[in-house]
């Protein structure tokens, strides 16, 4: 490539960086940029317009979403993020498709199975005037991508544009860390037949229990004529399931249920039903007992290594393989084994961590 090539490819960028620019304004949107540091603490020369990462939301930047932006600064990268938050609200997420196809980013980051399908559709089921089809997407904190139609299978996503991280403990393990604990003969579930990826956990959940010869007793909630779970139908919830008699009750994936932790993990408590959960902050906001969990930072911290190798080494999302986390935390709240007198074995003493209420 000849010096003038290189002047015209710079040109080029320097348009799309003004026209990227005039997009924003019209669009009443700002990217924050993120100053890149190398190992020596000093900033990386930009040698080139920052990477522009559009990420998407279901409720505001959390700790994954966070760990992702960490990741590829701490890895060198110069970007510029601009993060959009659907604030729980599904009519919000058309709006901010289009927003993002007005943009053009280099990138799209998408957080959870709700957001995710908004912004490229199931695969068999993808419309070009709706989705996104001709910008990388990256998808993070997807529970099945699978199950929830968004990959084609578990190993690649199949899809040219999209690529993401799976991060969800196999269901045998969680019945296995429950049993660690304590002899496990029926278990609980209550789920949201308006999530997919809540749907996809209790029957991965389902086929494991009758697979271990255990007893499985579900509860999804009731939707009202908006097609959320009405109100006051978890309180009740909990109450049919105690009834039941599980040996744990678990925390099923959604984001209703996260959203109302608090409620759900301490009306079981103190009815005496201990709560298991593949998700961290069940036990460190709510009153989980027992969890496998990925950490939220390595969450992150993985869909943000398949955005590097997109954006840093130039490999299209569709070739891909789909990042899988293999290494998972046995994680103890004493507080409420206490609560619940309810105490660890012995034998889980070296394998786990053990947390009291607002440790960090």
């Amino acid at each position: 490539m000849d010096g003038r090539t290189d002047t015209g490819a710079a040109r080029a960028r320097g348009s799309a960086a003004v026209g990227f620019a005039l997009a924003l304004a019209l669009a009443g949107a700002t990217f924050g940029t993120t100053s890149a540091v190398a190992a020596t603490g000093a900033p990386r020369a930009a040698a080139y317009q920052p990477h522009r990462i559009y990420i998407a939301t279901w409720r505001g930047c959390e700790e994954v979403c966070r760990a992702f932006q960490d990741h590829l600064v701490r890895r060198g990268l110069s970007v510029d993020f601009l993060v959009r938050s659907a604030r729980r609200d599904p009519a919000r997420l058309d709006r901010m498709v289009a927003q993002a196809r007005q943009l053009q980013p280099d990138l799209i980051a998408t957080w959870g199975t709700t957001v995710t399908t908004a912004f490229v559709g199931r695969h068999d089921a993808v419309d070009p005037a709706r989705h996104i089809t001709d910008i990388p997407v990256v998808f993070m904190y997807v529970s099945d991508p699978v199950g929830a139609g968004l990959t084609t299978g578990p190993d690649r996503s199949g899809r040219p544009n999209l690529a993401g991280a799976h991060y969800t403990v196999p269901a045998a393990s969680q019945i296995r860390a429950m049993q660690s604990y304590r002899a496990v003969d029926r278990l609980a579930i209550i789920y949201n037949p308006a999530e997919a990826h809540s749907v996809g956990a209790y029957q991965a959940l389902r086929h494991a229990a009758r697979d271990l010869r255990i007893a499985m007793i579900a509860r999804p909630l009731g939707l009202g004529p908006d097609g959320r779970p009405t109100d006051g139908d978890l309180a009740l919830a909990v109450n049919e399931i105690a009834a039941a008699e599980p040996d744990f009750l678990v925390f099923g994936s959604s984001s209703y249920l996260m959203s109302n932790v608090e409620t759900l993990t301490g009306a079981a408590v103190d009815i005496g039903v201990p709560v298991f959960s593949i998700g961290e902050q069940v036990l460190r906001r709510g009153d989980g007992l027992l969890g496998l969990i990925a950490t939220v930072e390595n969450i992150g911290e993985v869909s943000a290594f398949q955005a590097e190798r997109i954006l840093r080494d130039g490999i299209a999302p569709g070739d891909l393989e789909t990042a899988h986390l293999t290494r998972f935390l046995l994680l103890v709240n004493m507080r409420v084994a206490r609560q619940l007198r309810l105490y660890p074995p012995m034998s889980m003493i070296p394998l786990a961590k053990f947390i009291e209420l607002g440790e960090p």
